[in-house]
């Protein structure tokens, strides 16, 4: 069977692309062994994690001495202001979408100040992207046409919503399992088990310990007990990855800061990032101030995916 290099090349980018060649070796194991099916675990983290937004609902339903509480736990657990929480948290996830753009001329803020795609994930637009490509593809009214969640009736719901209709990583792995004619089955995102989660209160799925960490994943936690041995069913986090990737970026991005400096980067090419504020951030990277990550990894998944297309496809 010839490599992944030479016989996968997906019709579009995807957030984990820079990891492309990782992300085939399960599927041409399973191929060898004479697997059809595999089962992934993917989905397990956006769907029973929790999230902080239920503080919006506790917010715009009265309810204010929960809130007050529970903010103050969660100002501990992530190390941010009164202040910054009750807006990110409180107040921005249940503003009407019709309003905002009001809201961004009286306030003077971007529109997109009022968009958060995922808790975790960063801006809307970050901050090195172009801004006169910016202008020119209107990236900044097309904000609202993304945000899949404009009738989610609780904001606690928007992360599992935007999860469920983000479909764009799972198509891309899809396309790295089809050619070996091994079919790629997600069962955290089965219907029934979606719309049974998303019923569930957050305090059932997620809840801060006295001792002030974060305790995830009770649905599954709790009902596990008596089927998973103790040590794994109560251990408060799961296999991580972190540091190999850490290692990994350390080893790889000092040659990527190479090539940025023969001027040969394609997305600084082609004018969609400004190049001295993609080399700042990324250059920092190196030290390992992760700016935005989840913004970056896309945006170098982006420019390897084009670069592959190039030379194969003259695009």
């Amino acid at each position: 069977m010839e490599n992944s290099e030479s016989w996968l090349c997906p019709d579009e980018p995807y957030g984990i692309y820079c990891s492309y060649n990782e992300q085939c070796l399960t599927p041409e194991a399973a191929n060898k062994f004479g697997a059809t099916v595999m089962l992934t675990g993917f989905g397990g983290d956006e769907m029973l994690c929790g999230n902080p937004l239920y503080l919006a609902d506790l917010l715009w339903r009265g309810r204010l001495k929960t809130f007050l509480a529970e903010l103050s736990k969660w100002s501990r657990v992530k190390n941010m202001s009164y202040l910054y929480g009750l807006t990110e948290f409180g107040i921005k996830p249940k503003i009407p979408y019709f309003l905002r753009p009001f809201l961004s001329v009286l306030l003077r803020k971007p529109i997109e100040f009022w968009y958060t795609f995922d808790v975790d994930s960063g801006p809307a637009i970050p901050r090195w992207i172009d801004k006169h490509f910016a202008q020119n593809m209107s990236v900044t009214r097309r904000i609202p046409n993304l945000v899949p969640d404009k009738n989610c009736q609780n904001a606690s719901m928007i992360p599992e919503y935007r999860s469920i209709h983000s479909s764009n990583t799972s198509l891309g792995r899809q396309v790295i399992t089809c050619p070996l004619s091994v079919e790629l089955r997600q069962p955290f995102y089965d219907k029934r088990l979606v719309e049974y989660i998303m019923g569930v209160p957050m305090p059932y799925r997620i809840t801060i310990k006295e001792s002030g960490g974060l305790s995830q994943k009770l649905l599954i936690k709790n009902g596990m007990k008596g089927i998973l041995p103790e040590s794994i069913r109560t251990r408060t986090r799961g296999p991580e990855f972190g540091r190999r990737a850490l290692a990994g970026m350390r080893a790889d991005i000092p040659e990527f800061l190479r090539q940025l400096d023969l001027g040969n980067i394609e997305i600084v090419n082609r004018g969609y990032v400004d190049n001295n504020i993609f080399r700042e951030v990324l250059s920092q990277w190196v030290f390992g101030y992760w700016e935005d990550v989840g913004c970056m990894v896309n945006t170098i998944s982006l420019e390897l995916w084009l670069k592959r297309h190039k030379s194969k496809y003259n695009i």
